[in-house]
């Protein structure tokens, strides 16, 4: 028994020795309660349900503190590493409203009622208060984020891929990134994505940019395996290739060195265009 005791006595630092506990920082008036870290073996403790979707971009720690204040008021702060900006630009995308009260923390955060979450470099944050405060709920989170996010060693800027998409016609806050499986295909990964409007109907554009040519290359070929309507794989630099896929409808691809991008599209010549001006946008980068 005593043997067992000091085994599990052992254990309990590896909840509270995460590697973020430094970028947690102190609050005026308020008492922080020891930390406490997750790991992606035992993040289900805390979020048993949810935990499915951080770990399909990249969780890699979750370090959580609750901050309590004289009024009964208490502040719960989740700083989840995502190992990656385009991670952390994911998995928030995921959970952010298309309408909502944005403020310019981090690289963008927003708050609802008594919520307030923002991301910033690999970091997802989250914010939530319980009891009462003096002023507007989101107001207070959001002092609070400015603190947080002013002590996190990254940019407060989205990943640099999505600045290749174009804004005319994109619907607001539509741009997306999947880590694996975009759109149900395995061999679809690290994928950015946005929603247009054209004549009433709505388009997608996704970019992933790859490690070689050939790599690139390979989507095409992959993608062309289950919707064989290509025979010359070898397009020129530019050329755009048609593929209906199956589950997908008509896709609009062009390889560009190590990049893949392409469209969804209900009428190829609308998307042939909007095609054109990504790669355009692409090429300014």
């Amino acid at each position: 028994m005593m043997r067992l005791f000091r085994f599990l006595f052992l254990l309990c630092p590896i909840l509270l020795a995460g590697q973020n506990l430094s970028l947690l920082p102190d609050l005026p008036g308020a008492e922080r309660d020891k930390p406490a870290s997750y790991a992606p073996e035992n993040l289900y403790e805390y979020i048993d349900g949810a935990s499915d979707l951080f770990l399909a971009y990249g969780f890699k720690e979750l370090t959580l503190v609750h901050y309590k204040y004289p009024s009964n008021a208490e502040v719960t702060l989740e700083l989840y590493d995502q190992g990656s900006p385009e991670n952390a630009f994911g998995m928030y995308s995921q959970e952010r409203p298309r309408e909502g009260e944005y403020f310019p923390v981090g690289a963008e955060g927003y708050g609802e009622e008594k919520i307030f979450n923002f991301t910033k470099g690999p970091f997802y944050v989250k914010l939530s208060l319980m009891g009462r405060v003096d002023e507007r709920p989101v107001l207070f989170l959001e002092r609070i984020a400015r603190r947080v996010a002013e002590r996190l060693p990254a940019p407060s800027s989205f990943p640099s891929l999505l600045n290749a998409f174009p804004q005319e016609d994109k619907r607001s806050r539509s741009e997306t990134y999947v880590l694996e499986n975009f759109l149900g295909h395995p061999f679809l990964s690290r994928f950015f994505s946005a929603e247009y409007s054209l004549e009433g109907k709505t388009y997608r554009l996704f970019l992933s940019e790859k490690g070689t040519p050939e790599e690139a290359a390979l989507v095409l070929k992959e993608w062309n395996r289950i919707a064989p309507q290509v025979k010359d794989l070898s397009p020129a630099r530019g050329e755009t290739v048609r593929l209906e896929d199956p589950f997908n409808g008509t896709v609009l691809l062009k390889v560009l060195d190590k990049s893949v991008l392409g469209v969804l599209s209900p009428d190829p010549l609308l998307g042939e265009e909007l095609l054109k001006r990504f790669a355009q946008g692409l090429a300014r980068r």
